[in-house]
């Protein structure tokens, strides 16, 4: 998966001396979980990745009280890892499972700003809808009724990959083809293949656009790429995409 711009949004939320915890909005299966793994992974010696819905005993850790020194320790003890400022991060993902760790985001920001916190979920948005609902209710109140730390956090909507995040256009350049660019082999070129087969890996759908003025040999990708268009150079193919 390739979404820099999301991670170059995390990167400079990262390196602001004004960060919050930061949420990542959006509805399911847009990435927001890889997003936060992915950047944590590349950023950060150590990560504690905490999911909420399915673990009563790590729910637990926030039952007690918004004691950040104390909920740190648990979190050392539960997940093995030694919470470091500067070399861990912390990972909340499905945040809308446990209504006091969306709490605590308030007293990381206050108590403990020198830990980044993200944190995820795919219903957060209801409870936003809600605070916009109750108009007449003042800030404290809103967040005594949901549990959304209000002006405590930063929020990044994540959207569904775009046209050209998951568009894969290879095949041979224009150059390539024509009278007097004859091939001895006329496969998809070696580090294209290696490029389509590392994508493939990510399990994600793929689109292949092959690009070409000839017919080439296609074997690998017909078995393992879902859906491929023939791109033929000197047609109007803008029109069809």
């Amino acid at each position: 998966m390739k979404r820099d711009l999301y991670i170059e949004k995390i990167e400079k939320w990262n390196c602001s001396q004004r960060r919050k915890p930061l949420i990542l909005e959006g509805a399911r299966q847009v990435g927001k979980t890889w997003l936060m793994q992915e950047f944590a992974k590349t950023h950060y010696e150590n990560v504690v990745y905490a999911r909420f819905d399915k673990n009563r005993t790590l729910r637990s850790v926030f039952d007690q009280d918004f004691d950040i020194d104390r909920i740190v320790e648990s979190l050392e003890i539960l997940f093995h890892v030694k919470i470091i400022p500067g070399k861990t991060i912390l990972l909340f993902d499905e945040i809308q499972a446990c209504r006091n760790a969306l709490t605590s985001l308030k007293y990381f920001c206050e108590d403990r700003p020198d830990i980044p916190v993200i944190a995820a979920g795919s219903l957060l948005g209801l409870a936003y809808r809600d605070d916009d609902a109750a108009e007449s209710e003042d800030e404290d109140s809103k967040e005594e009724s949901t549990g959304f730390p209000v002006g405590k956090v930063d929020r990044l909507p994540v959207f569904p990959m775009s046209f050209v995040e998951f568009l894969c256009a290879m095949g041979e350049d224009a150059w390539m083809s024509g009278e007097g660019s004859s091939r001895s082999d006329i496969e998809m070129p070696a580090p294209q293949r290696e490029l389509l087969a590392a994508l493939k890996t990510l399990g994600k759908p793929i689109v292949l656009l092959n690009f070409a003025g000839r017919a080439t040999a296609i074997k690998w990708e017909s078995e393992n790429i879902p859906a491929i268009m023939q791109v033929w150079y000197g047609s109007e193919c803008a029109d069809a995409l």
